[in-house]
Parts: structure tokens; sequence; C-alpha cells
């Protein structure tokens, strides 16, 4: 007998119950990840504000990335340059050393940060991007090349580790700057089956080009890197950073003070090892969140 929509909602209802039941009946336990080690304490720093002037107790903020006024399409556009690449950040004032990180950064002040590169943008006002690949051949988390990247049998270790591909995270964008699996790049210029520069804007080899039209209300979106096969070990490692996109009628209501200042706060959440190293797990008993020595630190 063929199941209907109710049948299979009430099917599924049951088997919610059945998995809340699971854990209070004894028959499983959930860990919880946050397991810190004794000598790390929690709460100790401040939330690190955008630009070198709102830095917290040990230095941390995020850097904001440099806009450029340029005239493209024959309308008034905003330029940003931006690199990715290898750096390292104290995470805490009781881990024993900085931990390293690939990320982005603006291409002209440099200053290398987690989550740094943060744009703001206005509604009506396009964007135009530039990203410089400056990633090293080695990872700093271990890559499964197992995993499949393509037909005719591609594999991840088929392709370059230092691949990268800029997405906007809720991003209204034409497709050749939509950062899709298959438009990565390398520092040398080898390059995906889908990728494509700006038309009318063309960069070095080793660069990407991205045009982003704002054309949407006041939000918090982000933009990230989404290679193929590759994509969660680079957003974890820290290629990721805000895109807050305002427009007139949220400014209005800053202005006449019926909203506070207009303030992003971008949230990460990552394991930090002992050693001051990312945590990640490799092990699948750990991935499913039983008993390990991570350490969860929340930047925001």
């Amino acid at each position: 007998m063929a199941n209907n929509r109710r049948d299979f909602l009430k099917k599924a209802a049951v088997a919610d119950a059945g998995m809340a039941l699971y854990p209070a009946l004894g028959k499983g336990r959930a860990w919880a990840f946050a397991q810190s080690p004794t000598g790390l304490r929690k709460f100790v720093t401040s939330v690190p504000g955008l630009g070198p002037s709102a830095k917290n107790e040990i230095g941390q903020y995020i850097p904001l990335a440099t806009k450029h006024s340029v005239n493209f399409a024959g309308r008034a556009t905003d330029l940003y340059n931006v690199a990715v690449g290898k750096f390292s950040e104290q995470m805490h004032p009781d881990l024993p050393g900085r931990t390293e990180f690939f990320g982005y950064t603006d291409l002209f002040t440099f200053d290398q940060k987690y989550l740094a590169g943060a744009i703001v943008a206005k509604r009506g006002t396009p964007v135009l991007m530039t990203v410089t690949n400056l990633m090293p051949e080695r990872h700093i988390l271990p890559v499964d090349p197992t995993i499949m990247a393509g037909p005719n049998g591609l594999m991840v270790g088929d392709l370059p580790t230092n691949r990268i591909a800029t997405h906007l995270h809720g991003g209204a964008t034409p497709w050749f700057s939509d950062g899709t699996p298959f438009q990565w790049f390398t520092p040398l210029g080898k390059h995906g089956s889908s990728f494509m520069n700006v038309p009318g804007f063309p960069v070095l080899p080793g660069t990407a080009s991205y045009y982003y039209p704002n054309d949407q209300s006041a939000r918090l979106v982000w933009y990230h890197d989404h290679a193929i096969g590759i994509t969660r070990l680079n957003a974890y490692a820290g290629i990721a950073s805000a895109y807050i996109i305002i427009d007139d009628f949220e400014t209005g209501l800053v202005s006449s003070g019926l909203l506070p200042d207009l303030i992003g706060i971008p949230l990460g959440d990552s394991g930090q090892g002992v050693r001051s190293t990312k945590y990640f797990p490799a092990r699948s008993d750990l991935a499913m969140g039983r008993p390990g020595k991570p350490v969860v630190s929340t930047r925001l």
C-alpha cells in the first residue's frame, strides 16, 4: 500500500519520539563536544570587535576590507581586493601558543586575523571583489583523498590541495560569480571546469574576480570557500568572513534612534587542540561526538 503524506508525517512523529526516548531509557549516551581541559578558563576575554580600535584583551579584532571606488559597466562600484593564505593567531590566553589558520585578508593592509576581510556593502551599489590565492601546497588539516570529486572516477586526491573558490552565502549573484564547487583555482592559475572571471574585468592567473549586484534588502550574509571536495576543511580552517548589506531604510531607523548602531557579529565554532592546533577529528568515533580531548573555542 502506498504511503500518503499524512501517513509519512505520522511515522516520522513516531520515529522522532523513539529517538527522544532512546537516551532517556539508558540505551545511548550523548557526549558534549565542549569538554575543555581543566587549564582552559571560559569567558575570560571580551568579544573581538571590528577594526584595531575594538581589539580585546589578547589583541583580537576583525579587520575590515579596504574599499576603493571605481566605475564598472557604467555604474559606481565598490572594489575590494583580498587574498587567501596561511597565518597564526593567539586564540586564548591559556593556550601555549598561536593557532594556525587559513583565511581571507585585505591585500593592501595584509592584516591577517581570524574572520578578516569583513565587507560592508550597500543595497544597489555593486561590489567587485578580487581574490588572490596564496595558499600553501600542504593543508593544515588532514585531507581525505578518496572522496569523489567529479566524473570518470575523479577523486579529491587527483586535484591540487591549495584550490579555492569563493561563494557569497545568501547573496543573489550571477552564475559566473557564484563560486560553485568546480569554479576553483590555484595560485598558479590552474582551475576547474566552471571557472570564469567577471566579463570585462580580467585579472592575473592565481586571482579570481567576483561581481555582487547587492540588489537585496539589509542583511548579514557571509563569504567562504566552496571548492569541490574540500569545502568543509577550508571553511573550518578559517576561510570565511562577514558580508554586511545595509540599506537606506535600516540606516534611517538608526539615525532616527529607533535602532541602535548597526553591529554585525559573525560566529565561528571550532575545536581547539591542547597544543594550540585546530582540532579536527580524524576518527569516526570522535566525529560522532564520543569521548575525546577537544576544546571548543567560540570566536565572535
